[in-house]
């Protein structure tokens, strides 16, 4: 069995496409995904939304969690704090669950 392991997505569906198109040419059997699909980028519902089609496993990376919660962010650089409190209200609650 072939895993593709990928992380960090951000909410960067541009990059999230392009490292998804090149999976195949991989021959993977199966995708994992170790956390971060929010933060930074501009599309977070998106990228949790191709997550989900794709049914890729997941775990909640710092920025997914702190995103769903505004938990502890307070180790986060003033870029990141800010990422995750946009990011926190552009993200629906079924988001959140997920």
């Amino acid at each position: 069995m072939r895993y593709g392991i990928i992380s960090d997505i951000h909410g960067n569906m541009e990059a999230f496409e392009a490292v998804s198109k090149e999976l195949p040419r991989e021959k993977i059997d199966e995708i994992l995904c170790v956390g971060d699909i929010v933060g930074y980028g501009a599309d977070p519902v998106p990228s949790i939304e191709r997550i989900k089609a794709l049914g890729i496993s997941t775990v909640c990376g710092n920025h997914d969690l702190t995103s769903s919660d505004l938990g502890d962010i307070d180790n986060f650089s003033k870029a990141a704090r800010e990422a995750v409190i946009w990011t926190h209200q552009n993200i629906r609650r079924s988001d959140t669950a997920f």
